[in-house]
């Protein structure tokens, strides 16, 4: 279904503006970067520059297919070949959640400075009235939707990528593991995603 197909490549584009507008206006941010410490900055951000690499070059990917053919490309087998390289930046992150909650629970609980920095960045209209939190939880929905978007698409092909798919999900499922579902995310991530 081209609908579909687009909607993976939009929705990986709305993705990547995020993950932009956290890596740029958090991650990078000069106080933020003199306050904390190496170990509260791993523990809060993880490896989401590299998210943020990969969901370019995936992007990337996707629209050199789409420029190659617009009316007949595909996208499963560009997924298929991602989902090692997004293993490699996905797992680490999503295995990190629980120091991620807890890490930003004590600095805004105990660290005054912190507050008062996070709370003016997320003031700017670059985050679309949308707290920190709201973007660090991006990644933890990404696979779940781009799997979606697939899912329905009978080919073997599909049938494939729904495979791998499901094995980076699977890490979704370890214990320590949880969403606070509660969060407003960017550019509408929750709707219900279009099936192939």
């Amino acid at each position: 279904n081209q609908e579909v197909r687009f909607e993976v490549l939009t929705s990986e584009a709305s993705y990547c503006r995020s993950l932009d507008i956290v890596v740029g206006h958090f991650v990078k941010n000069k106080e933020l970067e003199r306050l904390l410490t190496t170990q509260d900055k791993n523990w809060l951000f993880s490896r989401l520059t590299e998210v943020r690499v990969i969901s370019h070059r995936f992007l990337a990917k996707l629209e050199e297919r789409v420029e190659s053919d617009v009316l007949h490309f595909a996208v499963c087998d560009i997924i298929a070949q991602q989902c090692r390289r997004f293993r490699k930046v996905y797992v680490p992150y999503l295995t990190n959640q629980s120091y991620q909650d807890a890490t930003y629970q004590r600095l805004m609980n105990d660290n005054p400075q912190f507050k008062r920095i996070v709370d003016t960045l997320e003031k700017s209209s670059v985050c679309q009235r949308l707290p920190l939190r709201s973007f660090l939880v991006l990644p933890f929905q990404r696979i779940t939707r781009i799997k979606l978007l697939v899912q329905v698409n009978q080919t073997p092909e599909a049938e494939n990528t729904i495979k791998a798919l499901t094995h980076l999900e699977r890490v979704q499922k370890l214990p320590a593991f949880t969403v606070s579902l509660h969060v407003r995310v960017p550019n509408g991530d929750f709707h219900l995603p279009l099936t192939c």
